[in-house]
């Protein structure tokens, strides 16, 4: 790979340098992180300029769909704004594989030429999302994408690690499904900036104009300590209705952000977020290498399980004789 060529072809928009460069950072070799960690680092100064949504909801809720459907709305209002899309698939957790057919399913949109398509494996990953989403998504930045969307596995608590690294979090919703409680249950009310109401066509339309008005109910009740009540807006991605509506409302929340100033905040703390999670990555790798000269990591897991070591003294140790390797 020809390094300097590959930095300007991101610089120009390049799909095929941006996909190389992406697929060193979901790398487990060294020299393939490493070379992506120094490309990263030159093109920092040209990341941070586009707009990241996080999209989730229950399995079969119509995710797919509906970012096919929401991305030709943008580019209908708007055909000079480039879209790129991250797809988390789910991992084997036997041989570690993923399918990655999200593309497949977003065959109009993926053929647009303003619109880079990226599966990506969650290799068993927590939050629906890899640990390297977060630089994806500065790579895609620096490739000029304007906006930026994450479509998570599913939904649960989980879920909260992708909404710490995007600038807008919105949660698809099916009428009849009997989730409304759950979703409340789980906590994803309460990260939510949008909520769609999706499939709300046919005999769909009646149920999913009673589940707006208690989701609106819960969001009114909660609405004193938010600064931004997320609106509830009915959609059908099929029927291509009310996906429209999404875009002028989802650029309304972002202009309130930059008004308010929590669009900064919230990139600064993704920022330190990633910077978190990566020195945790780092620190159990190494650890791990030196297994051999540390007392065996194994042997303190054995330890801990069996109730012969409390888990912070265990930890102190490991860190202790880490040092001194």
């Amino acid at each position: 790979m020809n390094y300097n060529e590959t930095i300007e072809g991101i610089l120009k928009g390049s799909r095929k340098h941006l996909a190389k460069a992406i697929s060193l950072l979901e790398s487990y070799r060294e020299d393939d992180l490493l070379i992506a960690q120094n490309l990263l680092d030159e093109l920092m100064p040209s990341t941070g300029k586009s707009y990241r949504i996080g999209i989730t909801g229950i399995p079969g809720v119509g995710k797919s769909t509906f970012i096919e459907a929401f991305g030709e709305e943008i580019l209908k209002f708007e055909p000079k704004k480039k879209i790129a899309v991250i797809t988390i698939d789910p991992s084997s957790p036997k041989r570690g594989g993923s399918i990655l057919g999200d593309k497949v399913r977003m065959n109009s949109l993926s053929r647009h030429e303003n619109v880079f398509v990226r599966p990506s494996p969650s290799k068993g990953e927590q939050g629906g999302g890899a640990l390297k989403t977060y630089e994806t998504c500065l790579l895609m930045e620096a490739a000029g994408y304007d906006i930026i969307i994450i479509e998570t596995l599913g939904v649960g608590q989980s879920e909260y690690k992708v909404g710490q690294m995007v600038d807008a979090f919105l949660l698809l919703h099916m009428p009849a499904t009997g989730d409304e409680l759950q979703g409340m249950k789980r906590g994803i009310l309460e990260l939510v900036d949008l909520l769609i109401i999706n499939k709300c066509d046919g005999k769909l339309e009646h149920e999913g104009k009673l589940n707006k008005k208690i989701f609106e109910q819960v969001f009114h009740l909660s609405a004193t300590k938010k600064k931004w009540s997320p609106p509830v807006l009915l959609a059908s991605s099929k029927e291509k209705e009310g996906v429209g509506v999404v875009w002028q409302e989802l650029k309304k929340f972002l202009l309130h952000q930059k008004k308010t100033r929590d669009f900064q905040k919230k990139r600064e703390n993704q920022a330190l977020e990633c910077f978190n999670q990566q020195l945790i990555f780092k620190l159990n790798k190494k650890i791990r290498e030196k297994e051999t000269k540390l007392l065996s990591y194994e042997a303190i897991q054995e330890k801990i399980k069996n109730g012969l070591l409390c888990p912070s003294k265990a930890a102190q140790i490991v860190l202790e004789n880490l040092m001194k390797a």
